[in-house]
C-alpha cells in the first residue's frame, strides 16, 4: 500500500483483548499472519485476519519488556527481566529459555537473515549488547562501546548495520564484523528511546524523551531532519513498509500527550494526528508487513488496530 495522497486520517478498526497492567509491546510476524502482544502476565498471539486469539504464553515472572520474531516467523523471542524465552523453538513448538548472560534485557532484534539474535540492555549504568547464534543458542560476541543502558535495537533491512539507542541520548551503530561502534549519532537532549529503519536501509528514525523524532543518514553520520509536534516523550516510532511515512507515539507522566502522529518522511511534515489515540502512554507501534495496518500498544491495557486513509 502506498500512502501518497495527503492529508491522512487514522481510523480505529479494532481493539485486541484486555492487557492486564498495560500492553507493554507488540510485534507482527514477518509473514503478516500473526500479531504478538505483551502485558504484565505474558504474551498473546492473535490472528491478523479476524483478531482471534490463537494462544497465550505464560512463564516469565517479570513484565514482558520486548518481543521479536525470527525471519521465518517460526520463533518468537520474549524478554522479561534478565530472561529470554524462545517460543516455538523446539521441533514441535514449545518454549525454551536462553542461558542467562547477566543484565536487564530491554530490547531484542533478529538479523534479517535469521542467523543472529541481538540482545540489548544494561548492567547497572553500562549498556550490554550480545549477539547470539540462533542455531546453537550460544553467544557469538559481546559488542563494546556501550557507555549507557540500551533502550532499543534495530537491524537494517539489508543486514549491514545493528543500531542501538541509549539512555545517554546517543544512537550507535555496529556492523556484524565490528566490536566497537563505527557510527555515533548525537542530537537527542534526553534518552533516545526507540528506533526504526527506512525500508531501503538508508535512514533510521530515532525517538526520544526530548519529544523529538530525528531522521539520520547512517552512512553519512548526519541528521537529515527533525520531526517536532508531540507534547510528550516519544516512546515509539515505526517506518511504513513503503517508506513514505513515519508513525510516532507519545506519552508523559502528566497525561498531556497520548497522540499518534504520521509524518511524510521525505518532506518532514506531519500529515495526520490522532490526539487521544490512547488513554495512557503509547508504548509501541508496528506496521503489518505488506498491508499497511498500524498496531499500537498502550499502558491503557489496549492494543489498537488502525487504518490509514486519505481524509
Amino acid at each position: 500500500m502506498a500512502f501518497n495522497q495527503w492529508p491522512l486520517t487514522l481510523s480505529l478498526v479494532g481493539t485486541l483483548g484486555d492487557h492486564a497492567g498495560g500492553a507493554t509491546g507488540l510485534a507482527w510476524s514477518p509473514d503478516g499472519v500473526s500479531l504478538a502482544t505483551a502485558d504484565t502476565r505474558g504474551v498473546h498471539l492473535w490472528r491478523a485476519t479476524n483478531g482471534e486469539r490463537i494462544s497465550d504464553l505464560f512463564g516469565p515472572t517479570e513484565t514482558i519488556a520486548c518481543l521479536a520474531w525470527s525471519a521465518d516467523s517460526h520463533v518468537l523471542a520474549v524478554a522479561a527481566g534478565a530472561e529470554i524465552w524462545l517460543w516455538g523453538r523446539r521441533e514441535r513448538g514449545g518454549v525454551e529459555r536462553l542461558p542467562a548472560s547477566g543484565g536487564w534485557v530491554r530490547s531484542l532484534a533478529y538479523s534479517p537473515n535469521g542467523a543472529l539474535l541481538a540482545v540489548g540492555g544494561s548492567d547497572g549504568h553500562e549498556g550490554i549488547i550480545t549477539l547470539w547464534d540462533v542455531s546453537s543458542a550460544a553467544i557469538v560476541t559481546a559488542l563494546e562501546g556501550c557507555e549507557a543502558p540500551i533502550t532499543d535495537l534495530a537491524w537494517s533491512p539489508d543486514g549491514v548495520w545493528l543500531m542501538a539507542s541509549a539512555d545517554d541520548g546517543m544512537v550507535r551503530g555496529w556492523t556484524a564484523q565490528s566490536a566497537q561502534p563505527l557510527v555515533r549519532l548525537f542530537g537527542h537532549e534526553d534518552a533516545a528511546w526507540c528506533l526504526s529503519w527506512s525500508p531501503d536501509s538508508r535512514q533510521i528514525a530515532s525517538g526520544g524523551l526530548d519529544g523529538v523524532i530525528r531522521l539520520w543518514d547512517v552512512a553519512a553520520c548526519a541528521e537529515v531532519r527533525q520531526l517536532r509536534g508531540h507534547g510528550g516523550w516519544v516512546y515509539a516510532v515505526a517506518w511504513s513498509p513503503d517508506g513514505s511515512l513515519v508513525a510516532s507515539g507519545s506519552g508523559d507522566p502528566d497525561g498531556y500527550d497520548r497522540s499518534i502522529m504520521l509524518w511524510d518522511a521525505p518532506r518532514g511534515i506531519a500529515v495526520a494526528r490522532h490526539e487521544r489515540a490512547h488513554a495512557d502512554v503509547v508504548h509501541a507501534l508496528a506496521w503489518q508487513p505488506g498491508f499497511g495496518a498500524l498496531a499500537s500498544a498502550s499502558a491503557d491495557e489496549r492494543v489498537c488496530l488502525w487504518r490509514v486513509a486519505r481524509s
